[in-house]
């Protein structure tokens, strides 16, 4: 029988008694709401007199001056000697993992997530106040019923794609983008995430990258010392970007790949298994599992309907074999480290039409949502980095968002070395003309392990020359888009 409570990264707070049976909680001081979290999901908090921080999740210092249990404290201190919310909030910038945070000053209560909402902050506009790392949990507390909006959105597209915007399965709730935070009582979400408009050149951006491999280095020791670290490796550059992170530190971690439907001579298992052999790493191929019917019923109660059952079983054969350990996905690198959005394509052709093709969904009543999405990202201060944006806020705040909480229902604990704002920001900062030619690989890998680019990469891949060439790519977009939108007819 499935129990939340073997779920990690799950949480619901709250200013009423949850029927959703939690095995822990805390109040917040003064206050009518607790939170409720699972018994695997961890939580630190510091409180004094009308201020308090609670930490929930799993969250490390990238500077390597914190502790994890010293990070509520020192962010306290920061928050009763700053007058300005924002700039305090700019504290957060230095954190790294897989959290969120709620803050009380005075009778205000917010919240804000980490750089790329892989903790999802999920809330109600209306009745009682709820906020859960997951839509479900929050219908079922409120007695809330699947929009069918919701629905005729859901199934212009496959369920490993995300719900565009702000939207999820139910009209009354929504969830918190990457960049924002969330004033509880009011229900408001505000921005305070805002990239440089300031463009490095190429000398300039080789320097920060060089720089931030401190930075990445620091969360990666920071994690391996709290998990026993897996790292997902195939024949492309992320996860050999990852191999190379985790290898530098010397962790003590473990290589797979998903078997998947992969010939035996497919370079997406070749490769691997050749890198780990030279590195002396262990390596392991994983026939893909079946959930099965029944218990993906069970894990329906918490997930609802209209999700990825193919992403569950992935999870559950990760879970099968790695138990507790910490999977290392590779999302940061690609779709902000290489732009794998909008590539090198100027910034005229970020049109509505062209992103609708990116969420992969024929249904033509998506255009509304993604036209808010857009007005939100064309003021004067972000619209030169509508596509950065975009990723940022759809396919790492969303969809990536989405697969790892079906990964924590499973009781996957999946982190990513990347997911700081202090590197983000920093990586907005570099030219996507430049981060689409792979200068964030290519200068990592020949600064740390430069043998790892002996190794070919996407041998497989019939369309890797289309990437470099933006125009034919974002033909190719709209083409696939198209025949994407045949197929579903039939």
């Amino acid at each position: 029988m499935y129990s939340i409570n073997n779920a990690v990264f799950t949480y619901l707070i709250s200013d009423k008694e949850p029927n959703t049976p939690f095995n822990n909680f805390i109040k917040i001081k003064s206050t009518k709401f607790n939170i409720y979290f699972s018994q695997n999901t961890q939580c630190h908090y510091s409180e004094d007199n009308d201020y308090g921080i609670y930490v929930i999740g799993f969250c490390i210092d990238s500077n390597k001056e914190l502790e994890r249990k010293n990070i509520p404290e020192y962010l306290l201190k920061k928050l009763k000697s700053q007058n300005i919310f924002a700039k305090f909030l700019c504290e957060t910038d230095r954190l790294a993992g897989k959290f969120i945070i709620l803050i009380k000053r005075y009778d205000n209560l917010y919240l804000v997530g980490d750089a790329t909402g892989t903790l999802p902050i999920n809330y109600n506009l209306k009745n009682y106040f709820t906020i859960s790392s997951h839509e479900k949990i929050i219908a079922d507390e409120l007695g809330y019923e699947i929009s069918n909006y919701s629905i005729k959105i859901r199934n212009g597209s496959d369920f490993s794609q995300p719900m565009p915007y702000n939207l999820t399965m139910y009209d009354n709730v929504k969830i918190l983008l990457p960049g924002y935070f969330l004033n509880i009582k009011e229900r408001k979400p505000q921005r305070f995430f805002y990239p440089n408009n300031i463009m490095l050149s190429r000398d300039q951006s080789l320097a920060l990258i060089k720089n931030q491999i401190l930075t990445i280095s620091n969360i990666t020791k920071e994690y391996s010392k709290y998990y026993e670290l897996i790292c997902p490796l195939t024949s492309g550059s992320d996860s050999r970007l990852n191999f190379a992170f985790l290898n530098k530190e010397g962790t003590n971690f473990k290589c797979f790949t998903f078997r998947h439907k992969f010939s035996s001579n497919s370079a997406e298992l070749k490769i691997p298994n050749r890198i780990c052999k030279e590195f002396k790493i262990e390596y392991e191929i994983l026939n893909d599992l079946d959930v099965g019917a029944e218990k993906f019923n069970e894990i329906n109660k918490y997930i609802g309907a209209y999700q990825s059952k193919y992403t569950i079983d992935l999870a559950l054969t990760y879970k099968s074999k790695f138990h507790d350990k910490a999977l290392i996905n590779g999302d940061i690198i690609d779709q902000i480290g290489k732009s794998l959005i909008g590539n090198s394509l100027p910034n005229w052709t970020a049109s509505t039409y062209f992103f609708k093709a990116k969420l992969h969904n024929c249904e033509r009543s998506i255009l509304r949502d993604i036209k808010q999405h857009l007005s939100s990202i064309s003021s004067r201060e972000l619209n030169k980095h509508k596509f950065d944006l975009f990723a940022l806020e759809n396919r790492l705040g969303r969809w990536s968002s989405q697969t790892n909480n079906l990964y924590s229902l499973m009781g996957v604990n999946s982190l990513n070395i990347y997911n700081c704002r202090k590197i983000i920001f920093d990586w907005m900062k570099i030219p996507r003309t430049l981060r689409s030619a792979n200068i964030i690989h290519n200068t990592i890998n020949d600064t740390i392990n430069h043998k790892l680019k002996e190794y070919p990469f996407n041998q497989d891949s019939k369309f890797e020359w289309i990437k470099k060439r933006p125009f034919i790519f974002l033909i190719a977009t709209y083409l696939k888009q198209l025949l994407f939108a045949k197929d579903k007819e039939y």
